[in-house]
């Protein structure tokens, strides 16, 4: 069954999406909305996109749409989800998913009344390094997990829309989401959560540490910024060896790992497209399948993620009013 894709936004993420979107067999590029017609228009001309709108009320209207992809900032996921769900259609929404847990628990519900499929585009999760590192950890080689690091920071341009607070802007959302999401994926809820962030003069956070505590004892330190560039890597510390995520973990093109047993080794992934063509391909198998939820990316482990956000911006004083 080919699913015709309808992306709102014309973005760089979006453009990314796009190109995976038509790799991937199955998938019908079909719609683009965006706030003037001349982006929608030249976004459908690089992309080969049939149908182009202004705004979202015909594009939403559009009943060959079977899937929307969001990808505007991060202040309007929730009313853009929203408003494509009521619409009829199945929704895959840029993380962050929404700005707070509550916005993200009236999507889920929506979704839930309206029989359809909703998922946050967290990516990371459908790469066969993140599969593979979960893998060996659940394998027991390594023994239980200690102490886990991870940074995700960039340099960026004050004039980025992550300086913008009323966008939703920051190190937190838009980077700090993505270690937190692992470290989650690979040890669950955690017990105690200790912050502290540095702002920007436009009252976003520039950067953001954390300290996360489990009940087994095990600690995660996790950072992110943006207005540093780190190695991006994310290491784990085991009992019995340890594993890390090689390079920049959200899209690992390799890990290596040391156990007591077998000594260190080393794994690559290759792949076109920067990887997006794994959620993508993820997602179709979902909507196919007449599923409302994800395989990979699960709507209660979205919801725990949020709530560890909303925790984490209490502690530091991050607001988006």
């Amino acid at each position: 069954m080919v699913v015709n894709v309808g992306i709102i936004g014309t973005g760089a993420i979006a453009k990314k999406l796009a190109k995976a979107i038509n790799c991937v067999d199955g998938a019908n590029l079909s719609a683009v909305s965006s706030r003037t017609l001349d982006r929608a228009r030249h976004f459908a001309e690089e992309f080969n996109v049939s149908l182009w709108y202004e705004g979202l009320n015909d594009f939403l209207n559009n009943t060959d749409i079977d899937l929307v992809y969001i990808a505007t900032p991060n202040n309007f996921h929730y009313q853009n989800t929203i408003d494509a769900l009521n619409s009829g259609k199945s929704v895959l929404c840029e993380k962050p998913f929404a700005l707070n847990y509550i916005e993200s628990k009236k999507m889920i519900e929506i979704a839930e009344k309206k029989n359809l499929l909703l998922v946050e585009a967290m990516w990371t999760k459908y790469f066969p390094g993140i599969k593979r590192v979960k893998n060996i950890l659940d394998s027991g080689i390594l023994g239980d997990i200690v102490t886990v690091h991870g940074d995700l920071s960039y340099l960026l341009d004050g004039k980025d829309r992550l300086f913008d607070r009323r966008m939703g802007g920051g190190a937190l959302l838009d980077l700090g989401i993505y270690p937190i999401t692992v470290m989650h994926h690979f040890m669950g809820n955690p017990e105690n959560i200790l912050a502290s962030s540095q702002f920007t003069e436009t009252g976003v956070d520039e950067s953001t540490s954390m300290i996360f505590s489990y009940k087994s004892g095990a600690k995660a330190l996790i950072s992110c910024s943006i207005n540093a560039k780190s190695t991006n890597e994310f290491s784990i510390f085991c009992s019995k060896g340890w594993i890390r995520l090689n390079d920049n973990f959200t899209r690992p093109t390799s890990i290596s790992y040391f156990s007591q047993k077998s000594g260190e080794r080393h794994e690559q992934f290759l792949y076109e497209n920067l990887g997006y063509e794994y959620q993508i391909e993820g997602v179709l198998a979902d909507f196919n399948g007449n599923k409302t939820e994800s395989s990979t990316v699960k709507q209660s482990d979205t919801l725990e993620i949020m709530k560890i956000l909303d925790i984490v911006r209490n502690k530091v004083g991050l607001s988006f009013e």
